[in-house]
């Protein structure tokens, strides 16, 4: 089973948003040297049951064999890049530079 660009479930977070946490205090979670799921227009990948999930579920690995099985499977249409730090919120969305 594999999940079209378009699905509901599915969110995206541009690269150039990511924010580095600079301006951010409080509790995040670093992925460091993470194997991603990234849309080549719309940025990383992040999962979640629905388009109001409260939790959700960044698509990523730190073993490149195990994001390649998960985007030829999952996201066809994506490619897997490595991407030096990514901040996660407590719900899984990525720490970005706009909701700071």
């Amino acid at each position: 089973m594999s999940y079209p660009e378009d699905s509901p479930r599915l969110r995206f977070v541009a690269e150039s948003e990511l924010d580095t946490g600079e301006r951010y205090s409080g509790k995040v979670t670093a992925v460091v040297n993470g194997f991603w799921a990234v849309h080549p227009q719309k940025g990383i990948v992040v999962w979640g049951y629905g388009p109001r999930s409260v939790q959700l579920y960044p698509q990523y690995n730190p073993d490149l064999r195990v994001a390649e099985k998960l985007v030829q499977s999952l996201y066809p249409w994506a490619e897997v890049k490595k991407i030096p730090l990514v901040l996660l919120r407590h719900n899984g969305m990525p720490l970005t530079k706009e909701k700071s």
